[in-house]
């Protein structure tokens, strides 16, 4: 009992940072989720690859309905002049905290396999 009380105690900032993640409003770009995950060797694109073999993504790297009704991903769309074309849209898949937090479960679990 006093050994898992110690492990709970070691636990708490850990923990303690997981929620603030899971709860924190706004989102990051793929390439800076990339960089969280930094002891799973994965960049942008493989963190793309990741997300595309996972179905978090389709082959455009746009964000499934199913992935973004819970919150994980996101979409931001930015309108801009084309000089040819006038105006345009682009957007950007964005990786929210529970995401992160989801993600990062998904590759522990893989690396332990």
């Amino acid at each position: 009992i006093e050994a898992q009380k110690q492990k709970i105690a070691a636990d708490a900032p850990k923990v303690e940072f997981h929620d603030q993640v899971v709860a924190a409003d706004g989102s990051m770009s793929v390439a800076e989720a990339a960089k969280a995950l930094h002891g799973f060797g994965l960049g942008r694109d493989r963190l793309f690859n990741k997300l595309r073999s996972l179905k978090w993504v389709d082959k455009r790297n746009e964000p499934y309905q199913r992935i973004i009704d819970p919150g994980l991903l996101e979409v931001t769309v930015h309108p801009y002049e084309h000089p040819v074309r006038v105006s345009e849209v682009s957007w950007t898949t964005r990786v929210t905290g529970k995401g992160l937090a989801k993600l990062r479960k998904i590759l522990a679990e893989a690396r332990a396999a």
